[in-house]
């Protein structure tokens, strides 16, 4: 990343056990949706425990009953990940950015929701995949404002296209690919 952003992240991380940069300022509906994965991240832990925390090196992440076979596919087209810059936009509660540190990439993982980032850090942590998985609180349709341009091998998003501005998001993402 960028020094500015490393920074920022990097003085985050150690307030929150997350690293953010500065977030962008937010639509109406990105501050809505943050809002409400803010709450779904927090309750997601309190409900599920910490057996939740673990992931799978052998398996494929799945989310959706349904998926197995999709989500194989989409994860096999990446092919081998080994020292591979891999951007996550949307990364939720972690499992497909912890997966793909398992396969040897260096994962930068965004997210709008602090609740994301503190969840997905506690889970690379506890899969010790943490020194492969940076994470950065902004919206996906900013990505050029807060990540260098021309850095990243790889990008991947489950379930995130209905959360985003496209026509925004689309330029921000060829900008840093």
């Amino acid at each position: 990343m960028n020094d500015a952003a490393s920074s920022t992240a990097a003085s985050t991380a150690a307030q929150d056990g997350a690293a953010a940069a500065a977030v962008p300022a937010l639509t109406d509906r990105q501050s809505v949706e943050r809002a409400y994965y803010d709450d779904h991240y927090t309750r997601f832990v309190a409900e599920h425990g910490e057996q939740a925390l673990i992931v799978d090196r052998h398996r494929p992440p799945v989310y959706s009953a349904g998926m197995d076979d999709v989500i194989a596919y989409t994860t096999g087209c990446l092919g081998a990940l080994e020292g591979k810059r891999l951007l996550i936009i949307g990364c939720g509660i972690g499992t497909d950015a912890i997966w793909f540190a398992y396969r040897g990439a260096q994962v930068v993982a965004v997210d709008v929701s602090l609740s994301s980032l503190r969840l997905v850090r506690s889970r690379a942590e506890i899969n010790g995949v943490a020194d492969r998985i940076e994470l950065l609180q902004a919206p996906a349709e900013s990505l050029d404002r807060v990540l260098p341009t021309d850095w990243f091998d790889l990008v991947y998003g489950t379930e995130v296209l209905h959360h985003l501005d496209v026509a925004g998001f689309a330029p921000a993402l060829r900008a840093v690919l």
